[in-house]
């Protein structure tokens, strides 16, 4: 198994969880190519269910959740402090760029306009409607999924007051509740559009697999495999809703079939990846300001919609937003968390990727 990476929890984060936290962030980038590519002419087809690497996503944040506490003395305020010095830092960079490049040169924000109220609710984690896209999302876009964690966050730190056999039950009634009280709420409501999606059950999937692998089980090798291949069927081609069984489920079936194959010593060490999994939060975070870049530049050149320039500019980028997010990640976040907190204090995230 991988050393855990600097700012890991004592809990050694598996190599298969590095892996997945790379592809679904790369598959989120993806999904939002496509936009790019629609603004420089392209109008043919293209994959959307890539907009799905959130869910797995979400399963991995609840599995991280519960292979960093269990078995140990952790309280609600330690737990959020971690969980804050973790998220909070890098977010806010970007959010406070992008916040000032809205007031500097707003022009080129091609999809934001400045906001002082939802520039607030951006810093706050709370889902306010974006002034020109009209969705709960904040500032940074792809932070509307941190509002999400935030919740979740809130939620599972209380249960830490328990006894750890209630924290699962625990959570998963408390995320239903949330869910079934967003889904009642006015449809005008940002925080139920957000908060009423049965997306934010997700977690609850990572805890139980969680506790699974946690102790001490996995998968026979073949059903590992076949849950594996299974779920990455089902991600692609299984309807869009309700998301909880056509992108939950799937999502937790692929992270249950790829842990499993690591605890039975069927899991290569591939360095890229595990790099671009260490990066992944900055990936997730800075790609959408790295492609708008792309785009614009692009736009500028006079790139055309013809299928061979569609494929350079979608190769380019990916490679651009790759780039940018390893050097993120190794010149800023790094050292930001090195500097915030002691290396055992903050565990690796799993948050990336959106689907807006």
């Amino acid at each position: 198994m991988r050393a855990a990476p600097v700012h890991s929890d004592p809990a050694p984060l598996w190599v298969s969880l590095q892996y997945l936290r790379a592809v679904a962030a790369l598959l989120v980038v993806a999904y939002h190519l496509h936009h790019s590519l629609q603004r420089l002419g392209y109008d043919g087809g293209w994959p959307d269910w890539t907009q799905r690497g959130v869910d797995v996503f979400f399963v991995i944040s609840g599995v991280v959740m519960w292979l960093t506490t269990r078995g140990r003395p952790i309280g609600p305020l330690a737990f959020y402090r971690r969980r804050i010095l973790r998220i909070v830092p890098l977010y806010y960079l970007l959010t406070t760029l992008v916040s000032l490049t809205l007031i500097a040169v707003p022009a080129a924000v091609q999809s934001g306009r400045f906001d002082g109220l939802h520039i607030l609710g951006s810093y706050l984690f709370l889902p306010l409607r974006h002034p020109v896209l009209g969705t709960p999302v904040p500032v940074l876009v792809p932070g509307w999924t941190l509002n999400c964690e935030m919740v979740f966050y809130a939620v599972f730190g209380l249960t830490l007051l328990l006894r750890e056999g209630l924290r699962i039950p625990a959570t998963m009634t408390a995320l239903a509740l949330i869910v079934l009280a967003g889904a009642q709420a006015p449809d005008d409501s940002a925080a139920a559009a957000l908060y009423g999606s049965s997306i934010m059950l997700e977690f609850g999937l990572g805890l139980a697999l969680g506790a699974f692998i946690g102790g001490g089980r996995s998968l026979p090798t073949p059903y590992a495999w076949a849950v594996l291949g299974l779920g990455t069927l089902a991600l692609a081609v299984a309807p869009e809703a309700p998301r909880f069984l056509t992108a939950g489920l799937p999502a937790c079936a692929i992270v249950a079939g790829a842990l499993s194959l690591e605890r039975r010593g069927h899991m290569p060490t591939l360095p890229p990846l595990l790099l671009i999994g260490d990066a992944s939060y900055a990936l997730y975070l800075s790609h959408g300001i790295v492609l708008s870049a792309c785009t614009q530049f692009a736009l500028k050149a006079g790139l055309g919609p013809s299928a061979w320039l569609s494929v350079v500019f979608a190769v380019a980028s990916l490679c651009a937003v790759t780039v940018s997010a390893v050097a993120l990640y190794r010149c800023v976040e790094r050292p930001l968390l090195r500097r915030l907190a002691p290396a055992p204090a903050v565990a690796s995230s799993a948050v990336p990727a959106a689907s807006h």
